[in-house]
Order: C-alpha cells, then structure tokens, then sequence
C-alpha cells in the first residue's frame, strides 16, 4: 500500500481538507479525511499533467479533486499502476487470441510461415556469413575425412593414361593460379561413380575418368573443375555443414567458436557426396565460373557444352552430379553461361 497526505476539495467549497490517499496494488483506493473514507478505482479517476514542481490534481469519480504535493510518491504510485495496466492489457490480449479460434488460425500459420522463412532464408544467410567469417584453416578441418572417403569401396584407381591426367591438371593449376585466394586447389583422378566431380572444402577436386571420358576438350573438363572451385573459394562446404546443425551454426555465430562443430566434421565428405548443394549455391558457383573467366578472357562455351553433355548422359546414369534435378534448370544454366564468349 502507498500512502500519500493530500488537500480534499469537495466541489462546493474553496475549503481545503487535509486528507490521506491510500493506494492497495490491485488499483483500489481510499480517501481518509477527518472520520469520512471515500473508496474508489485508481482508473476511474484523472490525474492532471506533470508540470515541473506544480501539485498536481487527482479528479474523482464523484467530481471532487484531491491536490497533491508529494511529487515523487505520485510519480511512483503513477508508475505502479501504468505498469498493471500494460500486463493486465497484454494478459487481456492473450485470454482473447486463446478464446477465438480465428486468432489461433492465424498464429498458426504465422508460426509455420516464420519456420519456413527461417529455413528458406534466415539459416542460408545466416550460415554464409558465419562461414566467410571463419578462418580458412577450418577448411583444411572438414577435409579430414576426403582421404577415407577416396580410398573407399566408392573408388577405385584412374585407368585414364597418366599424360591426359597430367595435361588436365596442368591446365587447370594454370588457370586457377591466377586467382587471389588462400585456398590450395588439387586433382585427384578416380574410377567410379559415374560422370562426377565435387571438391572438398580444402580444395581437393576428385574427377572420375567417366567425366574425362565424357567430355570432348581438356576445356570442357577445366570448366567443370572451376565449377567446383567455386564452392570452394565460397565455402560452400563449410555453409552445408553450419545449416545441418541449427544449433551449432547459432553457437558459432554468437561465439565465434567452431569447435562445437568437431562431431560433424568427420561426415561432411559423405554429407557432401549424398545430399550435394543446394540450387542457391549452385548459382554461386556458376557465376563463379562466369566472372573469373570473364576476367581471363576465356570462352565458358566448353562448360555449357559439357554441361548439356552431362544432362543428356544423366538420361541412361545414376550420376550424383544432378544438374536436372536439385540443380538449377540445365536450359536456364547452358544460357547463362554461353554468355561469356569472347
């Protein structure tokens, strides 16, 4: 209860009355002045405007008014009640969602539009920042495992001549050194799983001789590497992890700590090789592709070549390299990359 002296004019005479004002914390109030007490609601009366060191004027539900000098006791008494009135207003505003089953509808599907966009935008965006925030070393890290992968049943050794791996290599180390990156691009040839390509985030890129076989030029072949480069150099390897773990990417996010991560790391090679990415990064990486060979004067007809290649030999194979499915649309890729065409 606050108690607070007051001056009790009762409407039909200038006479000041020297009363007492007592507040209870439900808003309840009593005017006490000689042996006379007034009840009435905190609510339903009116308290003049703050003006400097002015007593101010509490207006009665019985048209009375009450003069108050004690500025800092109303001022707390004043704050008690607003601070009441804005949790019974929100405690009102719930009890009324909760009792309209339009409201709950509506919630509901605020919740579900919220987890979609959440998942569809905010992780995507969220882990890609949080991944080229990351020191590069990291990425030698989620590479651990390339090896185990390599060297599995999945693989067996290169049967293409060693000169035609060397030539694709040595092309390729020769275009990609021009790139301004900290990363440390390698090829590894293997036999196996079709016409595939995908590098690791450290930069290894394992090619299969059914992709070498495929293509018609050495060209065709770099392009699709510089592809994979591009999920390197953006890290898209690191950002796939991050988004299969809502928890670890907001602990890093907020920590900076990428330890929290070490049990996924182990199964990113795999987690690479059987989801993929998605059509987002996919993207990124074509224009990539796009702007890098833009800036070196070459021709990205070999890649959309090999590229329509693929798609058409993806109609008789099981390649993981899925252009037509979870990547963009084939027609919509061939066209932008037959951009650059010096």
């Amino acid at each position: 209860m606050i108690k607070i002296p007051a001056n009790y004019f009762d409407g039909h005479s200038a006479l000041a009355i020297k009363a007492e004002l007592r507040l209870q914390e439900n808003g309840e109030c009593q005017l006490l002045w000689d042996d006379v007490q007034y009840d009435f609601v905190w609510t339903e009366a009116e308290l003049s405007p703050a003006l400097g060191k002015t007593a101010r004027i509490l207006r009665l539900p019985n048209g009375a008014k009450c003069e108050i000098s004690d500025l800092m006791v109303l001022a707390r008494m004043e704050a008690q009640q607003q601070a009441k009135q804005k949790s019974r207003g929100l405690l009102y505003w719930v009890n009324q969602m909760e009792s309209r089953w339009h409201f709950i509808v509506i919630t509901v599907v605020l919740v579900i539009g919220l987890a979609f966009g959440m998942v569809g935008y905010g992780l995507p965006a969220l882990s890609k920042s949080v991944a080229l925030a990351l020191p590069i070393s990291i990425d030698q890290r989620l590479s651990e495992g390339a090896a185990g992968l390599i060297e599995s049943e999945l693989f067996k050794p290169s049967e293409l001549p060693l000169e035609r791996q060397q030539a694709i290599a040595t092309e390729f180390i020769r275009i990609i050194n021009q790139l301004n990156d900290e990363h440390s691009f390698s090829l590894i040839f293997r036999k196996g799983l079709a016409a595939n390509a995908f590098a690791f985030p450290s930069g290894i890129i394992l090619v299969t001789d059914d992709l070498v076989n495929l293509a018609q030029t050495d060209a065709e072949v770099v392009g699709v590497l510089l592809h994979e480069a591009g999920h390197v150099v953006n890290r898209h390897g690191l950002q796939l992890l991050l988004q299969s773990s809502a928890v670890t990417l907001l602990v890093t996010a907020i920590t900076g700590d990428f330890s929290a991560s070490t049990g996924f790391i182990a199964a990113l090679p795999m987690l690479l090789l059987k989801k993929g990415y998605s059509r987002d990064l996919e993207r990124e990486a074509d224009d990539f592709v796009l702007e890098y060979m833009k800036a070196q004067g070459l021709s990205t007809q070999p890649f959309a070549d090999m590229l329509q290649r693929i798609s058409q030999n993806h109609e008789h194979t099981d390649s993981i390299w899925q252009y037509t499915s979870s990547h963009p649309a084939t027609g919509e890729r061939i066209s932008r990359l037959r951009q650059v065409v010096p």
